[in-house]
């Protein structure tokens, strides 16, 4: 009786261990501009490549987009959206950068993020001056002999 209980307790943690789970992320909120039909999902499941066409959110009737993996591991993920490139990562209203988004599958499970903006909407936004009025340039190119070079 113990070589049968101990057996089926092995079979259930074999079991266990070397299940997957069904995802889907949905992206609930977009920035307004630019208006995008491609988004990617980056991450620590897919060398952090932008691009990855396996990792390419579809649209539905409606426009919403969706990414759907029937199969994955247990475990922690952490990732980004991009529309590409790392130069269209997401970001935050201001332009800047977001920590790395962190999920921990396990079970099946639908997950919803809104997008505030991208880098390269950010990076078009001439960055405001806190210089006073009295404050000018002396020279565009001052040398400086410690560092063997010229600034301005």
């Amino acid at each position: 009786m113990k070589e049968i209980s101990a057996i089926i307790t092995c079979l259930l943690l074999y079991f266990n261990g070397y299940c997957q789970f069904a995802v889907r992320i949905n992206i609930t909120q977009l920035p307004a501009q630019p208006k995008t039909n491609v988004i990617f999902i980056a991450g620590s499941f897919n060398h952090w490549t932008p691009n990855d066409e396996v990792n390419k959110f579809k649209q539905d009737s409606a426009g919403n987009f969706y990414l759907k993996y029937p199969r994955l591991d247990p475990g922690t993920y952490e990732f980004k959206f991009t529309r590409g490139s790392w130069q269209t990562v997401e970001c935050k209203k201001n332009g800047a950068d977001i920590e790395n988004r962190i999920v921990t599958i396990h079970s099946d499970t639908t997950l919803n993020f809104s997008i505030e903006s991208w880098k390269d909407l950010s990076m078009q936004q001439p960055r405001k001056h806190t210089a006073s009025k009295n404050v000018h340039i002396i020279d565009s190119a001052f040398y400086m002999p410690q560092l063997n070079r010229h600034r301005r």
